[in-house]
């Protein structure tokens, strides 16, 4: 089986904890994503979804917020020789769709769902969305 860093997306787009949510959900757009890491002094802090945005955010009024008021700092993370299965059982148990992948404290890369349909087997990605998302 493959390793992670031979499937993830390598140098993500993140944004820093300083910045405002305006210009995290203009990366979102741009860039088609749905989650950013967070770098702080040049450390990955956490990472930031467009849920969190909404819900964290904008849902209470608060337009002026930082991304560093919202980030999810509880982390759940792949290591680069982490396997497919590993990254399937992650996603699954902890009901996330992307994972960074960190070497120690150094973010080098993510993996998502799509990653794993598009460059991994398919059946890894139809077992994670069987078990995260909301449920009926």
């Amino acid at each position: 089986m493959t390793n992670v860093r031979d499937f993830m997306t390598k140098n993500p787009i993140t944004i820093s904890s300083e910045s405002p949510i305006q210009e995290a959900a203009r990366l979102m757009r741009t860039h088609d994503v749905g989650l950013l890491p967070v770098m702080e002094n040049g450390a990955f802090r956490g990472v930031v979804t467009d849920r969190d945005i909404v819900v964290k955010s904008l849902a209470d009024g608060r337009f002026d917020d930082t991304v560093g008021s919202i980030v999810s700092k509880s982390l759940v993370t792949l290591a680069p020789d982490d396997d497919a299965k590993k990254a399937t059982e992650l996603m699954s148990t902890h009901d996330v769709r992307r994972l960074p992948v960190c070497d120690g404290l150094e973010l080098v890369g993510m993996v998502s769902v799509g990653d794993l349909a598009t460059r991994q087997d398919k059946k890894y990605a139809g077992a994670v969305m069987e078990k995260t998302g909301p449920t009926s």
